[in-house]
């Protein structure tokens, strides 16, 4: 078999877990990951850990997008990062980033490949790890590797028994806001949750948290207390100055490249899992230490503000203008918190470029929804209904449609528009009908829906494929209306976001 790119992909493919994460053994998800410093081992990555200078992040919303944000300030301050995030959107190569960047399909290849036969021949029998475990340890493999400063590593699931905790001491832990997710495994209050994502703090290595609720944070400070882990909560991000060298004055209102007020919250705990980080790696040089002077002095240095301003993170709080008619809101919210910051967010981004354009112009917002069939849809679309209801942005159409790509496989969907609906999507749209009839908002224009099914209402329709709901949404402006903004939110799953982006972007790699 070639030991390419293509190759690695297919082999990647084999080693996702068919098992739904509810029917998982706990136990043996333990014993799966003691399992995994044998592999490490094998790779003589124990003996480089140190070099790679981690930032642990865990949490269950924003922790990607606070991985990216310290990512973006440490590259912005001249370090060498590499970024280990999931899941993927487009391409598996997203997971393992060097300067901001996806390693080319070469250095993927290489990498794997290397890491797949030292294991294989460590542990004949074991084989190599599930397809996370692995992927987790090419990435470390692929940092030290190519020598980078700082490793910014982003919890896949929990954290105690986590992959990524395989480092025993990385330079600094970061906990972004908690809330239910995942309970088959992390347990089914805030407390058992927050104890399971606590499981990354070591003895003696700052960590640093964001405010949460009160069963939270006392479970947080609990295991912090435990292991002597010193816990401190991030200095709001609006009570920084500016750097004098970029004229000073106060951060409040200065815009981030990440939309959302939810997204400054998250972009505090980077400021200070950044400040950390500088403080016990980085004072060898003048501007290093004229930064650590700066943020203790309540002055948040310009190369911060600089990352902060140009952090991305794709398929969250992300506005993507396919034409002068139709912009797309795109964010993965996936949990009833995330949900509500979901909508404040498109709330405020749809209201402001409402209030900036001709009034003569129709403005409709759409949203194209999905969520697995583990989660509760009321529980996600009942927070985005209320919350939008409370800011008077209406909903005048809702698609529903399974994504095209799964938890259970990395191949490349197909683009056939003829994939059957199923019954679960005819809940989905039933559950927010529901939640429409307590707060129906005004009708849209009488355009019929492009296929007719005497289940759709004018207010919602199933959609059998992703690029079917984009066709039906980019022929919608042009049917004899007058002329018509839509702003379309695609939410519910990171799936079904990645999708969209795929046919935004036409197949193009983020």
């Amino acid at each position: 078999m070639a030991e390419d790119y293509a190759s690695a992909v297919a082999a990647l493919d084999a080693l996702v877990s068919q098992t739904p994460r509810g029917k998982r053994d706990g136990a043996a998800w333990a014993q799966s990951f003691a399992a995994l410093r044998a592999c490490a081992q094998a790779l003589d990555l124990p003996e480089r850990y140190a070099d790679l200078r981690v930032v642990h992040v865990a949490g269950t919303k924003g922790k990607g997008s606070v991985c990216a944000m310290v990512e973006s300030i440490l590259r912005c301050t001249g370090r060498r990062t590499g970024m280990y995030t999931s899941p993927h959107l487009l391409d598996v190569r997203e997971r393992i980033r060097i300067d901001g960047q996806p390693v080319s399909e070469e250095q993927f290849a290489k990498r794997f490949w290397h890491c797949w036969h030292t294991i294989k021949d460590a542990a004949p029998e074991g084989g190599v790890p599930a397809l996370f475990r692995f992927l987790t340890l090419v990435a470390m493999h692929t940092f030290a590797e190519q020598g980078v400063d700082a490793t910014v590593l982003e919890v896949g699931l929990g954290g105690r028994l986590d992959a990524t905790n395989i480092v025993p001491a990385p330079t600094v832990c970061g906990v972004a806001t908690i809330g239910f997710d995942h309970m088959e495994l992390l347990g089914h209050t805030l407390s058992a949750i927050a104890t399971e994502k606590a499981g990354i703090l070591k003895p003696g290595v700052p960590a640093y948290t964001v405010p949460q609720e009160k069963e939270a944070m006392e479970a947080l400070q609990r295991v912090a207390d435990a292991v002597q882990a010193p816990l401190h909560v991030a200095k709001p991000l609006e009570s920084y100055l500016r750097d004098p060298e970029v004229g000073g004055g106060s951060f409040h209102g200065v815009p981030i490249g990440l939309q959302g007020n939810h997204q400054r919250v998250n972009a505090s705990l980077a400021v200070s899992l950044c400040h950390a980080w500088e403080e016990r790696n980085g004072t060898s040089t003048a501007s290093a230490t004229r930064r650590c002077q700066l943020l203790a002095a309540g002055v948040l240095p310009r190369e911060y503000e600089e990352g902060l301003r140009q952090a991305s993170w794709p398929g969250r709080s992300q506005v993507v203008q396919e034409s002068e008619d139709i912009t797309y809101y795109l964010d993965g919210a996936h949990t009833a918190e995330s949900m509500d910051a979901c909508a404040q967010w498109f709330a405020d981004a749809t209201s402001q470029v409402r209030e900036a354009e001709d009034e003569a112009r129709v403005h409709e917002r759409w949203m194209v929804f999905y969520c697995k069939k583990d989660r509760d849809p009321a529980r996600l679309l009942a927070p985005l209904a209320s919350r939008l209801r409370a800011r008077q942005v209406d909903v005048q159409r809702a698609l529903f449609v399974a994504p095209d790509s799964s938890v259970t496989t990395l191949t490349t969907p197909s683009a056939s528009m003829k994939t059957p609906t199923s019954t679960w999507e005819r809940h989905l749209q039933a559950t927010w009908e529901i939640l429409r009839d307590k707060h129906p908002p005004p009708p849209p224009p009488k355009v019929p829906w492009p296929v007719e099914d005497r289940q759709n209402t004018t207010h919602s329709a199933v959609v059998p494929s992703v690029a079917m709901a984009m066709e039906w949404i980019r022929n919608y402006p042009v049917q004899g209306r007058p002329p018509t903004h839509l702003q379309v939110l695609v939410t519910g799953s990171l799936y079904l976001v990645g999708d969209a982006l795929r046919v935004l972007r036409k197949g193009r790699p983020l």
